[in-house]
């Protein structure tokens, strides 16, 4: 609620089908265990509720806010395997209404980048740095 995204959500009354629910952003999380899980944002719980799957379009005439992720690239965001930037433009689709600022990608970057999660980002550091075989 607090990123823009959020707030934009929580300010929209209508979209590209007509009015809009309490159901704002869509997020898939793609090649889960069990398969794709799909979700939906309550703006009146402030909760992601479990959805019916949908195409990809049909989300984006759906939901004015959407992000299609890899279940292992969101795991890995989470624990601080990898950084946000890392998976951001690369490997992720999103769609918003509204300003750049406004993406659901940025909202990663608000909430998961290293001036806000520092923890993360050193662990992701302290992993790739592992990784790198010492020179002689």
């Amino acid at each position: 609620m607090p990123t823009p995204a959020g707030q934009l959500a929580a300010s929209l009354h209508d979209y590209l089908q007509g009015p809009l629910g309490a159901h704002r952003i869509s997020l898939t999380l793609l090649d889960a265990p069990g398969g794709n899980q799909h979700y939906a944002w309550n703006i009146t719980t402030a909760a992601f509720d479990p959805a019916t799957p949908v195409s990809l379009d049909e989300a984006m005439s759906r939901y004015p806010f959407g992000l299609r992720m890899y279940f292992q690239d969101f795991i890995g965001l989470i624990r601080g395997d990898v950084q946000v930037w890392d998976i951001a433009l690369a490997s992720m689709q999103a769609w918003n209404v509204g300003r750049p600022l406004d993406s659901l990608a940025y909202t990663l970057f608000q909430v998961y980048g290293e001036h806000q999660r520092p923890d993360l980002a050193q662990q992701s550091y302290t992993r790739l740095l592992r990784e790198i075989p010492a020179q002689v």
